[in-house]
């Protein structure tokens, strides 16, 4: 289940019992992810290097025994900001998975600073992804993973998901909604803007103020998550490719490699087993 390419190691797997939770434990030396988005969240332990990435429009930090915290569809790059590879353990709890942990009447969460340093935050962080690499009984590991995001959300979030929306956020979700239902078609701009009476130009810069990223890459983003749910599934690389809207194998591999820091191929067989 690991993949070693130069001097950089990844290995990644699904948390089973926790409706399929990827879990991530890799170590780059040169590694840098473009800008990108996850349909969950990102929550990842820092245990060697620098993790340097930007994110709210600012330049962010996580040394060693930082935590960091990335909201569902926030765009974030990254890269190693250190002279030293840098190693990481990394979890990405889908949407459903936060509110099955969280108390019904919270509400999603919005984690308000990218990198947080907290000593029991740390050693809760470390002790669940303990239980998932050594796959630990199911019902010790979901306690671990409820406790632990509750005592995450309760000291480092801020007002749950919705009180962050900013004012054109109703129009934005409806084209990310368009986006999603036509995930696979040759969508236009002009298609897009007519859903909520906007011009395209103002479409394209509205869109990317809410969400980081211009509606194509956005697309793109949607598109790689496809796939990667296709593979999981055990879909050859290139079958998915052709399923989820890419031009071929290469494309994808290009696009997947630079969100995930792992090819398709490797994804693929780490998750299968």
């Amino acid at each position: 289940m690991s993949v070693e390419v130069q001097q950089d190691q990844t290995r990644v797997w699904k948390a089973g019992s926790l409706k399929g939770m990827d879990v991530l434990r890799a170590r780059f030396t040169h590694e840098s992810f473009s800008p990108h988005v996850h349909s969950g969240f990102g929550i990842c332990l820092v245990e060697r290097g620098g993790h340097g990435f930007r994110c709210k429009g600012e330049n962010w930090v996580g040394d060693p025994g930082s935590i960091v915290l990335i909201n569902a569809d926030q765009v974030h790059t990254g890269h190693n900001a250190s002279d030293q590879p840098w190693a990481y353990h990394a979890m990405y709890p889908e949407i459903d998975l936060i509110e099955w942990a969280l108390p019904h009447h919270q509400g999603l969460p919005w984690f308000t600073e990218p990198v947080v340093n907290n000593e029991q935050s740390r050693a809760l962080l470390a002790q669940l992804f303990q239980a998932l690499t050594d796959d630990s009984v199911t019902l010790a590991t979901e306690t671990l993973f409820i406790n632990t995001l509750n005592h995450l959300v309760k000291a480092h979030g801020g007002q749950p998901f919705d009180a962050q929306l900013g004012r054109e956020q109703k129009p934005i979700d409806r084209i990310k909604s368009v986006i999603q239902d036509r995930l696979f078609e040759d969508i236009s701009i002009d298609e897009l803007a007519a859903e909520v009476g906007w011009s395209p130009t103002y479409l394209v810069r509205a869109f990317k103020r809410e969400t980081g990223l211009p509606p194509h890459a956005f697309l793109v983003q949607k598109r790689v998550d496809a796939a990667r749910h296709l593979l999981i599934r055990g879909v050859p690389v290139a079958e998915a490719a052709v399923a989820t809207g890419f031009n071929d194998q290469s494309h994808l591999h290009r696009h997947f490699k630079k969100a995930l820091g792992i090819t398709p191929g490797a994804y693929r067989a780490a998750a299968l087993g």
